[in-house]
């Protein structure tokens, strides 16, 4: 939600369906991972993939334990609030493609 709130200020946000949180994690980590680490994307592919197998379990997959949970509340918390911080910080406009 922290990384569709900046799309969202681009007057961007992605398409539902198969492969949408790839799309938000590529558009996110591209721009904002320098001021953001939570939006790195090794970070932000990790905790998009225990999310996935959160609400997908697969029985060969290993079981998420009370430390991945504690570590997905820490990255979400820091992805917050570097987003507030930024948010505050910076005019984000419209996306505006470098060419």
């Amino acid at each position: 939600m922290a990384a569709d709130s900046l799309l969202a200020r681009q007057g961007l946000r992605a398409m539902g369906g198969d492969g949408s949180h790839r799309a938000i994690e590529e558009a996110v980590s591209s721009q904002f991972d320098d001021q953001i680490p939570a939006f790195s994307k090794l970070s932000f592919e990790q905790f998009r993939q225990m999310r996935n197998a959160s609400q997908y379990p697969e029985f060969e997959s290993p079981e998420l334990t009370d430390s991945d949970a504690q570590w997905a509340v820490d990255l979400a918390g820091d992805a917050l609030a570097g987003v507030q911080d930024l948010m505050s910080s910076v005019e984000l406009g419209p996306y505006r493609a470098v060419s």
